[in-house]
């Protein structure tokens, strides 16, 4: 099959044209002593230069383009990060149902760039949606409606079922829009998802806008996730009603509603979060654990109240596992009002062994993150509103972690690397930074190794942008699994990688090095041999602190000389610093 050539072969091929076409043209007629009009010589130049010029901002449009499509997914995932957190800070910054439910219309509207919001409610003991609140995009809200402007559950569920339950309905008064008030269908189009809580609907979220055919697919996920946001806003709103005439329990989830707004430290909120447990029940003990999807265990993250050598079962290997609590696989509250005479399938319970209990799961978004545990030395400690307690302040945990997630997912977005997935050259100065000041702290070694691919451009020339990618991206993987999981490994820039190796002397981050060009050397794209006749490889410079430097600037200007005398040499080796 033939091989496409790059934009750069392209060019330099039609220069080459020009110039056998050109050059006899204009200067074999000088030599023949004949004369060429001054005006043809000079048209055929400036065309040739136009023609020359145009090549080229084709070229570098074409190379722009490329270099920013990673540029824009990343983007997008930040985008579509901050609005998600945005909004999970809005909603979880009231109890108040009424401004929670005003805040989650104004949020849908400038969302989904809708002209109005409504919202239903399932009423206590119907099998209707009533509406109890409408924002218009002024900002105007209307919280009176007269009586017929429900919604039957069972129409929506079927209706719901029929169009395979997508993450938020599209309805017109033409169709599909009937099931709905007459207030509402007179608005336009409908945008309608789904307020769900542990399971069942609750609530409707309604966009209308008149001068909108349809609304795309990026409005109907915000406003799912808005949705699911506003469930957890009217549980807790809900039960703040139910406990306000005690003070002190309202206080307590007000603290942690706030902190939870506040920080996205999961260690501090976890720790106000048993806190609130503590002053909210009659019990003992608290539990948390987190779910590791990873390895599919549960995984102990704050206690109180338990001995030592309970804590030490529950936090050392082996783990529970997720499908073997109770919890989880049932998806529902367990309460259990005597452990003694109770026979339990659970390790943790079993390892506690007397008084009652109540476990309940952590979800965020119908998704369960984790397991809490409320336990009480005396038998049937707790009731139904201990139970509806627990409910919420394990709501209230669930988007802590949510949160916290998204925090992680935003910080690592900004100092990845899109292509590789390495750290960039952003992280690596405050790594460096850190490592040199243990280093100096603790009297150890620190060292620092840079890596330049050989022959990248003409491997990128010949083969094109993308399998270069495709290079780049594997290589970083090779540096990745050749070092420690204490080693960090950035992009510096282009075909240009470093490492920094904690607790290392300049001898063993030499075999390091080596031990990474080794498996670079061994690693080969098929299309690599067949076109270069030989495999990728890199040269390494190393340099360790405090032998060859005692900076962190000196100690990469170190690596940076070992490296490029390593490229004046055959290339494919490593050079340490002197």
């Amino acid at each position: 099959m033939k091989e496409r050539l790059s934009p750069e072969a392209l060019a330099m091929i039609f220069q080459w044209v020009i110039t056998v076409v050109l050059t006899p043209f204009v200067l074999l007629p000088l030599f023949l002593g004949q004369e060429i009009d001054f005006a043809v010589r000079l048209t055929v130049v400036i065309g040739a230069c136009a023609c020359g010029a145009v090549m080229t901002v084709v070229y570098f449009k074409k190379r722009a383009s490329r270099m920013s499509a990673a540029a824009i997914v990343e983007q997008r995932k930040r985008s579509e990060s901050d609005i998600r957190y945005r909004i999970s800070h809005k909603l979880s910054s009231s109890l108040d149902m009424g401004s929670a439910l005003e805040n989650a219309c104004k949020l849908a509207i400038h969302e989904t760039e809708s002209a109005g919001c409504a919202v239903f409610l399932v009423e206590d003991g119907k099998d209707t949606l009533a509406p109890v609140m409408s924002v218009d995009a002024c900002g105007t809200a209307r919280r009176d409606f007269p009586a017929g402007d429900d919604v039957v559950v069972a129409r929506f569920e079927e209706m719901y079922d029929l169009a395979a339950r997508p993450p938020a309905l599209q309805a017109r008064e033409s169709g599909g829009a009937d099931i709905f008030p007459a207030f509402l269908r007179a608005r336009g189009t409908l945008l309608v998802a789904p307020v769900f809580t542990r399971g069942n609907l609750s609530g409707l979220l309604c966009c209308t806008d008149p001068a909108r055919g349809r609304y795309d697919e990026s409005h109907a996920s915000l406003l799912a996730a808005l949705a699911g946001e506003t469930a957890l806003a009217v549980m807790n709103a809900r039960l703040h009603e139910h406990i306000k005439s005690d003070a002190a329990q309202m206080a307590s989830l007000i603290q942690l509603a706030n902190a939870i707004g506040s920080t996205a430290d999961l260690k501090k909120v976890m720790r106000l979060a048993l806190d609130t447990v503590r002053h909210l029940f009659d019990c003992d003990s608290g539990l948390i654990y987190r779910v590791d999807e990873t390895e599919g265990y549960l995984r102990y993250m704050e206690s109180f109240g338990y001995s030592e050598e309970i804590l030490d079962k529950l936090s050392t290997p082996p783990y529970p596992l997720v499908q073997e609590c109770w919890t989880v696989s049932e998806d529902r509250l367990i309460e259990i009002d005597d452990l003694s005479q109770t026979r339990v399938e659970c390790r943790t319970l079993e390892k506690i062994g007397q008084g009652s209990t109540i476990c309940v799961g952590i979800q965020a978004e119908g998704k369960t993150l984790g397991v809490l545990h409320v336990r009480s030395e005396r038998p049937c400690a707790f009731d139904e509103k201990d139970q509806q307690l627990a409910m919420a302040v394990a709501d209230q945990i669930g988007i802590a972690i949510q949160r916290a997630l998204l925090f992680e997912e935003i910080n690592r977005l900004a100092v990845t690397d899109p292509l590789t997935g390495v750290f960039n050259v952003r992280r690596l100065e405050a790594v460096l930074r850190e490592e040199v000041s243990r280093a100096k702290r603790y009297g150890r070694s620190v060292s620092f190794i840079m890596m330049d691919v050989d022959n990248f451009k003409e491997f990128n020339d010949t083969l094109g942008h993308q399998q270069g990618d495709i290079a780049l991206s594997r290589i970083a993987s090779i540096i990745d699994g050749a070092t420690r999981d204490v080693d960090k490994v950035f992009r510096y820039g282009g075909d240009e990688f470093c490492a920094v190796l904690p607790e290392t002397n300049a001898v063993d981050a030499g075999i390091a090095a080596e031990k990474i060009r080794r498996e670079v050397f061994d690693f080969c794209l098929s299309e690599e041999k067949k076109v270069l006749g030989s495999a990728l490889t890199i040269s390494a410079g190393v340099a360790a602190f405090p032998e060859n430097a005692a900076e962190e600037s000196e100690l990469v200007r170190q690596a940076d000389i070992a490296l490029y005398a390593a490229k004046q040499m055959d290339r494919n080796t490593v050079v340490l610093a002197r």
